[in-house]
């Protein structure tokens, strides 16, 4: 017959080994970005994964970005038994380049990821248009001439070139508009006509030429 101390350590055995193992606390393994570079305004999308599935009730995420040209979710929740959870990184146009820092926390652990933001290169400026004002007038008296850009002149600033297609109305040879600015002017000079005169005004500026009528009358 086994003693008393036999039988309690049979029973400890038995209750210590029948207890339902508990599985160790989900963890951030990786962070990562479908795509780490970017122009300005575009999205990626980020995905978190742990080591292993979600317990029940799931595993709260914390999401923070560096700088404010990218942003992100404050917080999201991995489903219970999922191990992976995804989230969308909404950039916004920066002037230059940027570089974003996508921090991802899960409880005191931290992963981090770099969003590299692409600046759009700006569109140089163009002719877009020609207006001579009056566009109608008697011989002697003068017109004023603008010509406007697609988008402000550069440092260097952006030269049109001008033609009259009769000499009744005389122009300068070419127009500058300023760094900065989008449009210029230049004076329409008429001389003396014995009959009604139709000319055309013309400025150009690459392979982009603009034109437009003009009437002299004695």
């Amino acid at each position: 017959m086994r003693s008393p101390a036999g039988i309690v350590g049979i029973l400890a055995l038995f209750t210590g080994g029948c207890g339902t193992p508990t599985s160790p606390s989900a963890t951030l393994s990786q962070v990562s970005l479908a795509s780490t570079s970017v122009v300005a305004g575009a999205s990626s999308e980020g995905t978190l994964t742990l080591s292993g599935a979600a317990p029940g009730g799931g595993v709260p995420v914390t999401i923070s970005s560096s700088d404010g040209a990218a942003t992100v979710p404050a917080s999201l929740t991995v489903s219970a038994g999922s191990s992976t959870a995804t989230f969308t990184v909404q950039t916004r146009v920066v002037a230059a380049d940027t570089n974003a820092t996508i921090t991802v926390a899960v409880g005191g652990q931290t992963r981090a990821v770099t969003l590299h933001i692409i600046a759009p290169i700006p569109r140089p400026a163009s002719l877009e248009g020609l207006v001579i004002d009056p566009s109608a007038l008697k011989a002697g008296q003068s017109a004023r001439g603008t010509v406007l850009l697609t988008s402000a002149a550069a440092a260097s600033g952006f030269i049109a070139s001008l033609r009259s297609s009769n000499s009744v109305a005389t122009v300068p040879a070419n127009v500058t508009v300023q760094p900065g600015a989008t449009s210029a002017t230049f004076v329409v000079a008429t001389g003396p006509v014995q009959l009604e005169t139709q000319l055309e005004i013309t400025a150009s500026a690459g392979d982009v030429a603009r034109t437009v009528p003009l009437r002299v009358t004695p």
